[in-house]
């Protein structure tokens, strides 16, 4: 896995154990085979979209809110009105 450094933070992964301001080494194969199937993971992610979509218009439609905020879905949660946020939860 590869190894980020930003500022006084390091990432690694959980097999790696670095000192502060130690960085792993970056080889060239390791990033260019990263995403050899661009489509595939593009379809996989509309998926994973879509049955985001479907459980929380699901959780909306069990909570009696999905007519009422359904146009409203791209707007945050703090939008709601407080008796629609009691609904919800």
């Amino acid at each position: 896995m590869v190894t980020e450094k930003s500022d006084d933070n390091v990432t690694v992964n959980p097999d790696q154990v670095l000192a502060p301001g130690e960085t792993e080494e970056k080889s060239e194969d390791e990033n260019s085979d990263y995403i050899s199937q661009p489509a595939k993971v593009m379809r996989i992610g509309s998926m994973v979209k879509s049955l985001l979509d479907e459980a929380a218009e699901s959780s909306l439609v069990a909570a009696s809110l999905w007519d009422s905020v359904s146009s409203r879905m791209k707007a945050h949660a703090v939008t709601l009105s407080g008796g629609e946020q009691q609904r919800l939860c």
